[in-house]
C-alpha cells in the first residue's frame, strides 16, 4: 500500500484510508512509512514500507528494500516475512492464520533502527446488509440520492471498533469511514456513510468493504478523518496521525477482520 503525508491543504483532499495518506509538505526530509496488516482475510499477511514524499512530487513512493520484518502470534516465535518481490518494500508471510482475541507483535529493522507494534484481533461482526438513507426524500425519484448504511448488530460483550470503505460502481470513496461503540453498544447500526465523492443514485452498485480494527488502529483513522476533513468536525488538524508503531516512523500495525458486501440501490 501506498502512503501519502501532509499537514496543509487538506480541506481540499479528501485521501484515501487504505492507500493515500499525507503529510509534511515540500522539502520535508523522507520518513520511512510502514503499513503491517494481520488479517483474516487470508493466510497471507503482509507489511508494506516505503518512505514519504514532498506534497508536489510524483505519486511515485520509494520502496524500503532490504528490511528485516518479523511477526509473531501470541507471543511465540516470530515469523520472517519475505520480500516479494525483490526490492518491491512488500514483505509476506504466508500460511499465517489469523485467530481472534489474539495479540499479534511486528517488528521491523531497517538499518540498524528496529521498530515494533502490537495489535489485538478483534472478534468477528458479521456484515449483513446494506440499507440505504434518502438524502433528500422530498425530490423526485429520478433525482434522488442515497447514503449507505452497513447493517450489522454491535455485540455487547466486547468493544468495538470499525473502519469502512465505500464503493460506487466500482469507484473507491476517498472519505475516511470509522465507528465506534461508544454510544452504540449493543445496537443495530443505522448510521449512514456520507460522502462528497459521488453521488449514489437508483441502480447503482455499492459496495462497503468493513474491517474490524483495535482502539489504537482506530484512533489512527480517527484522527487521519479530521485530517482529511472527513471527521467529526470536517476540519483538518496540523498533526500526524497517532501511530501504534514506536521509534518514529510513521503508519500504523493492525490485527483486522475482514468483510464485504455489495448491493443494488433499489
Amino acid at each position: 500500500m501506498k502512503i501519502i503525508y501532509s499537514i496543509l491543504i487538506l480541506s481540499t483532499v479528501l485521501i484515501s484510508c487504505k492507500k493515500d495518506i499525507k503529510l509534511n509538505l515540500n522539502n520535508a526530509v523522507p520518513q520511512i512509512v510502514i503499513e503491517g496488516i494481520v488479517s483474516d482475510k487470508s493466510n497471507t499477511q503482509t507489511v508494506t514500507i516505503t518512505k514519504s514524499v514532498n506534497f508536489y512530487d510524483s505519486s511515485v513512493y520509494p520502496a524500503v528494500s532490504g528490511a528485516v520484518v518479523a511477526i509473531s502470534d501470541n507471543g511465540n516465535t516470530p515469523v520472517i516475512a519475505t520480500e516479494t518481490p525483490a526490492g518491491s518494500g512488500i514483505y509476506q508471510i504466508q500460511g499465517m492464520t489469523a485467530v481472534y482475541g489474539h495479540t499479534y507483535y511486528m517488528s521491523v529493522t531497517i538499518a540498524g533502527n528496529t521498530y515494533t507494534a502490537q495489535s489485538i484481533m478483534p472478534y468477528p461482526v458479521a456484515l449483513y446488509n446494506i440499507a440505504f438513507y434518502d438524502n433528500n426524500p422530498a425530490a423526485k425519484p429520478s433525482n434522488k440520492k442515497f447514503s449507505p448504511i452497513p447493517k450489522y448488530d454491535d455485540p455487547t460483550q466486547y468493544q468495538n471498533n470499525y473502519r469502512f470503505v465505500l464503493y460506487d460502481n466500482g469507484v473507491k470513496s476517498s472519505t475516511v469511514f470509522v465507528r465506534n461503540d461508544a454510544l452504540t453498544n449493543g445496537r443495530t447500526n443505522d448510521e449512514p456513510l456520507f460522502t462528497r465523492d459521488f453521488d449514489i443514485v437508483e441502480y447503482d452498485n455499492v459496495t462497503i468493504e468493513m474491517y474490524g480494527i483495535d482502539p489504537n488502529v482506530y484512533q489512527y483513522f480517527y484522527v487521519l478523518s479530521n485530517l482529511s476533513g472527513s471527521g467529526p468536525g470536517g476540519g483538518t488538524t496540523p498533526a500526524n496521525p497517532v501511530s501504534n508503531i514506536s521509534g518514529g516512523v510513521l503508519g500504523y500495525f493492525s490485527a483486522q477482520t475482514y468483510q464485504t458486501k455489495t448491493v443494488t440501490v433499489p
